[in-house]
């Protein structure tokens, strides 16, 4: 069974001349949710061209904000898909999310590209510390286009003031309470400056081609942030290979910083962590012990 709708079919086939029809549509594997989707068209020639069809499913992605940045990132020469068609609704569904078409980017993923170990998890990680950087250096051509007006800022103790203004039930737990009342006066002393990010550091974000940069990917959740936050995602949740072959100390000898200097952006991603993924007392309990334990262990490191 394909997992095109009817209406991401049509919005696909628009886009090709009479005659096209739909030769091939799958889920790319990495991704948990039901979108984005490989579909490959078979044209009138006899040739076949491929496209993406994407969604967002977390509440907090704006496809919209991701369509509007590709065209300035291509300009600003990032490698990054081009947005065919979209973002639209189903007019049969008008709840559902919206939908964009893209070209396909060739290569493979840094996840992939990792996982055949030795001097491809090392170019792996060479790479995606490369793509970060690339994405820093755009700031100050991102912050002066129009689109800015759709990016969200926000700096360390902006996003601590921001999880204890929700008021979850983790803040009733005593050392939960008592981690972020001490890391708060800890974030509000670092004064490093926000840079433009895609929110997202995972491996899967960032595409090669024979070596080299192809495609920097998923800018739904793009914001400006602390340029070196995105990066606790690696131990929080063990994103291995590229965890286990040190791409947090990597990046940090790159940039002149410590273990002391990282603890309390880590520390704050486990609160974040906590706070939005994982329940108080049921859940995945290695989980939860795993991200309790770095809250701890990095608070030492602040002494």
């Amino acid at each position: 069974m394909s997992p095109l709708s009817r209406f991401e079919a049509r919005l696909v086939l628009g886009l090709c001349p009479k005659g096209t029809r739909i030769a091939r549509a799958r889920y790319f594997r990495h991704h948990r949710y039901p979108c984005p989707i490989h579909v490959t068209v078979a044209l009138p020639t006899g040739s076949h061209w491929d496209f993406v069809v994407r969604g967002v499913h977390h509440r907090k992605g704006r496809l919209a904000r991701e369509a509007a940045l590709y065209p300035l990132l291509a300009r600003l020469g990032l490698p990054v898909p081009q947005v065919l068609a979209g973002p639209h609704r189903d007019p049969e569904s008008p709840g559902s999310k919206p939908r964009i078409v893209m070209s396909l980017v060739p290569g493979e993923n840094l996840q992939r590209m990792s996982r055949r170990g030795g001097r491809h998890l090392v170019r792996a990680r060479e790479l995606l510390i490369e793509a970060v950087e690339r994405m820093h250096s755009l700031t100050r051509e991102v912050e002066a286009d129009p689109v800015v007006r759709i990016i969200p800022r926000g700096g360390l103790a902006y996003h601590l003031r921001s999880i204890l203004a929700r008021k979850g039930p983790w803040l009733r737990v005593p050392f939960y309470a008592d981690a972020a009342a001490a890391l708060l006066p800890e974030l509000g002393r670092i004064r490093t400056p926000l840079v433009f990010s895609n929110g997202d550091y995972q491996p899967a974000n960032f595409i090669a081609d024979r070596g080299r940069l192809s495609g920097l990917l998923d800018f739904e959740y793009a914001w400006f942030e602390d340029p070196h936050y995105g990066f606790c995602k690696y131990p929080i949740y063990d994103l291995r290979p590229l965890n286990g072959a040190g791409i947090v100390e990597a990046w940090l000898r790159k940039h002149g910083l410590t273990r002391r200097d990282f603890a309390p952006r880590l520390a704050l991603a486990c609160l974040a962590t906590l706070s939005r993924e994982i329940t108080v007392g049921s859940g995945n309990r290695r989980y939860r012990d795993h991200v309790v334990r770095l809250l701890q262990e990095n608070l030492k490191l602040l002494g």
